[in-house]
């Protein structure tokens, strides 16, 4: 599902990011994991980026999301492939606060 969120933001289909979002959501219902709740929340941020939607919430749900990516040492994975539908093509706007000791 990583992938395939990973696959449709890159191809720009953001309808398709937002159905594996649901459905790695879905698998992982019963036991979840972190990077998987992070991976779901990263797709449905990024879907409606994809589509222009730029708004502050947008901007802050996003900066929220690369700031645990920060701390929680993945903001390799949060980043992604170079794309229109990034974190990192986002990245003038994200500029998040340092993590909290």
């Amino acid at each position: 599902y990583h992938a395939g969120i990973e696959a449709a933001l890159g191809a720009e289909d953001c309808a398709a990011a937002e159905r594996y979002a649901a459905a790695l959501e879905d698998y992982t219902r019963a036991e979840p994991l972190p990077f998987s709740d992070f991976v779901i929340a990263r797709g449905r941020a990024l879907a409606p980026w994809g589509r222009g939607q730029r708004d502050a919430t947008a901007v802050e749900r996003l900066r929220g999301l690369r700031a645990h990516a920060e701390c929680a040492g993945l903001l390799e994975a949060a980043l992604g492939a170079p794309g229109p539908t990034t974190l990192a093509s986002a990245g003038r706007e994200l500029k998040s606060e340092p993590c909290a000791s």
